[in-house]
C-alpha cells in the first residue's frame, strides 16, 4: 500500500539517461491529491562542502521550472572552493606546480596532494614538469586505474558520457554505492 519515488529536477539535464521533468510532474498530478502523499525536498547533502553547495545553489537558482529547495552540507570536509585555470599546456603545467609549491608553504603535506591525469601520456609530462620545480612525485603508472576510487571516477565519466560501457559503469556505481551502506 505504500510507495516511494525519488527524482531531481535539478537533475533532469541526464535526458540522455532518461530523466525528464516529466516524469516527475506526471508522478504529482496522477497521485498528488492522495491523503498521504507527501513531497519531501532531499536539501542534505553528504558529499560536498557548503561552499561548493553555495556554488551549486546559486547555479540553479533561477531555473523557474524547479521546486524551491536549498542545498546543505551535514559534514565537515574542508571548504575548498573549486577553481578553473585555462591556458595552454606550459602554462597548466606551471600553474599546476606553482599550486602544489603554494599548498607545501601553507603545510599541506605532498604525501597529501594527488594529481588525475587523462591519459597515461599525460602523466610523463606531468612528472617531468614537477621535477624541474623539485616536486617530489611518485607515479603510480600501472596501478593507478586499479585504484578503486580512480575506478568509480572513471565509471561516472562512462555513464556521463554514454559510452558503450555505460551500463557496466552504472553497475559499479549502483554496487559501491550500495556496498558503503
Amino acid at each position: 500500500k505504500n510507495i516511494t519515488v525519488v527524482g531531481d529536477d535539478d537533475q533532469v539535464i541526464y535526458s540522455f539517461r532518461g530523466a525528464n521533468i516529466y516524469n516527475i510532474e506526471d508522478f504529482e498530478k496522477q497521485y498528488g491529491n492522495h491523503p498521504q502523499y507527501k513531497y519531501v525536498a532531499l536539501e542534505n547533502n553528504y558529499r560536498s562542502s557548503q561552499t561548493i553547495l553555495d556554488l551549486a545553489n546559486a547555479s540553479i537558482r533561477n531555473n523557474t521550472e524547479r521546486r524551491k529547495k536549498v542545498l546543505k552540507a551535514c559534514s565537515d570536509i574542508n571548504p575548498i572552493k573549486p577553481g578553473i585555470f585555462w591556458g595552454d599546456k606550459s602554462q597548466q603545467l606551471e600553474f599546476l606546480a606553482h599550486k602544489i609549491l603554494s599548498l607545501s608553504e601553507q603545510n599541506s603535506p605532498y604525501k597529501d596532494i594527488a594529481i588525475l591525469c587523462r591519459t597515461h601520456s599525460q602523466v610523463s609530462t606531468v612528472v617531468d614538469s614537477l621535477n624541474q620545480y623539485g616536486i617530489p612525485i611518485q607515479p603510480h603508472f600501472g596501478g593507478l586505474f586499479n585504484c578503486k576510487k580512480v575506478r568509480d571516477i572513471i565509471a561516472w565519466c562512462q555513464v556521463i558520457a554514454s559510452s558503450k560501457y555505460q551500463d557496466s559503469a552504472l553497475y559499479r556505481i549502483l554496487k559501491t554505492y550500495c556496498d558503503e551502506k
